[in-house]
């Protein structure tokens, strides 16, 4: 679930918990005050992403109905 930071006023690990709560499997949290990595949110998938990163996402979305995406390993 990508989930936009609309004002500022609320924190990865809570969109974490409401994504949880609603039978998501992962959470992409748009966030330009807070960078963190995955590890940080526990066992449930979650990352924080910038606007800049969120507004590509959105690009790809709105191009294409055969959405196809792939998770890089990057250790």
């Amino acid at each position: 679930m990508l989930c936009e930071n609309v004002g500022g006023s609320y924190y990865a690990s809570s969109a974490r918990d409401e994504v949880k709560s609603k039978g998501g499997t992962g959470c992409v949290f748009v966030d330009d005050r807070t960078r963190a990595v995955a590890s940080a949110y526990g066992s449930f998938p979650t990352t924080v992403i910038d606007s800049k990163e969120a507004a590509e996402i959105f690009s790809y979305l709105n191009s294409t109905k055969y959405l196809i995406s792939y998770l890089k390993n990057f250790y």
